[in-house]
């Protein structure tokens, strides 16, 4: 819009027109968090983990009068304005977020969720499955008998759940390290060596 306006004197002298554009803005600002560098994934019922190395970046648009402030409040502490990305440790976490644009509209609040998970997995020491024998520290097998792999990735830092096991490995006396795929055998020039899981 344009405002267009003038005066005239009382010997009717004319000012010259002079114009003012105005813009109408009640559109809030758009406002979106990023998580950066560390380790990201994404579990088939939706939840985010990362690794406590990401950090988490908030951006605002606004395509008429600008952002002007991201405020946040991280685990439902008190809001404050953004200045930087975020670090956050071990644990689940929620942060809330909105921006306001230069004449104060408002965006909605955003709620952001988040599981940090630092813990690696377990896995148990190969089973055998065949013929055995313990004696002492040593384990007596048979060519026939094959060995099984079983990995756990506890929940710790007060998660509900963890990233899960992406894949288990291991190798035979220092071999290359080869993924686990199912039961294994050690072929007999192998004899008398050690299988070392991941």
């Amino acid at each position: 819009h344009s405002i267009s306006y003038r005066s005239w004197d009382n010997v009717n002298n004319e000012e010259p027109a002079k114009t003012l554009q105005v813009i109408i803005d009640n559109t809030a600002p758009l406002t979106t968090i990023t998580p950066v560098n560390g380790k990201q994934y994404s579990s088939s019922d939706g939840k985010l983990y990362t690794t406590p190395d990401t950090q988490y970046v908030l951006t605002a648009q606004d395509n008429a009068s600008g952002a002007k402030n991201i405020f946040y409040s991280l685990d439902n502490a008190s809001f404050a304005v953004y200045a930087s990305s975020l670090a956050l440790n071990e644990g689940i976490h929620s942060i809330r977020y909105f921006a306001t644009d230069n004449l104060g509209n408002p965006e909605n609040e955003h709620v952001f969720t988040v599981n940090v998970d630092a813990t690696p997995p377990v896995t148990s020491e190969p089973q055998p499955v065949g013929l055995s024998y313990t004696s002492g520290n040593s384990l007596y097998i048979v060519p026939q008998t094959s060995f099984t792999l079983s990995a756990t990735d506890p929940p710790s830092g007060g998660l509900p759940g963890s990233s899960g096991v992406k894949y288990s490995e291991y190798n035979i006396d220092g071999s290359s390290w080869t993924a686990y795929g199912g039961p294994f055998k050690i072929a007999q020039s192998n004899a008398n060596q050690s299988v070392i899981p991941s």
